[in-house]
């Protein structure tokens, strides 16, 4: 990582409880995005391919490629496919997919070969058969109206001894969806909802820009 980028990624350690989860406590709570197509046109997420936030992609894929080695992953809205420049696509098979068609077309306009595809999160499903090694959330759950409820819901389309990946921004906003969705997560990791192999922190010390990382097993 060059000297300029001044990135650094660290252990988060112990959790801190917040609130515990409830549909109706996120509901109550969070900010719906109304047109996700719009912002992808309006060019809001043109930054996500900087390299000022590489880190926080190269940390998902490093998870994938140790604990993985060689499978298939699912990218769960993936928005333009950031990701599949990280991944080493003779070892990894790549599956993404995102409600909105522009992201989805500009994605597949980058990486012709790769295996996209138009939906929301929460109407997915597989081709019949089809497990995954490993699902990704980046940066996506904060978005749904259900994020717990998506995570059990994924975790079906996991095969055994699998893993599930979330990365989360961290608004420093306290109200923001991201704030509010990590207090909630790591109240129900605090409470023992779910098995977390590994989770790390990422700073972008110019910006103060963090995110949270969590690579839960078992589930």
């Amino acid at each position: 990582m060059s000297p300029q980028e001044n990135l650094r990624s660290v252990n988060y350690g112990n959790l801190v409880s917040g609130e515990r989860y409830t549909p109706e406590s996120w509901q109550r709570q969070y900010s719906p995005v109304d047109d996700w197509d719009e912002t992808f046109r309006n060019g809001n997420w043109d930054d996500l391919g900087d390299l000022s936030q590489a880190a926080r992609h190269a940390l998902i894929a490093g998870y994938v490629h140790k604990l993985v080695r060689r499978g298939h992953v699912l990218d769960a809205g993936c928005g333009e496919g950031v990701l599949i420049d990280y991944f080493d696509t003779a070892r990894i098979e790549y599956t993404g997919f995102d409600i909105s068609r522009t992201a989805i077309q500009r994605a597949q306009e980058q990486h012709p070969s790769a295996r996209l595809c138009s939906s929301s999160i929460e109407d997915f499903v597989p081709p019949a058969g089809v497990q995954y090694d490993a699902v990704i959330f980046n940066d996506s759950l904060s978005t749904l109206k259900s994020p717990i409820e998506m995570i059990d819901r994924y975790s079906a389309f996991v095969r055994p001894a699998g893993y599930i990946i979330v990365s989360q921004y961290q608004s420093p906003n306290p109200l923001g969806n991201g704030a509010l969705l990590t207090r909630m997560f790591e109240a129900e990791l605090a409470a023992g909802r779910y098995r977390v192999a590994v989770r790390t922190e990422v700073v972008n010390r110019d910006t103060d820009r963090r995110w949270r990382s969590y690579c839960l097993t078992g589930v």
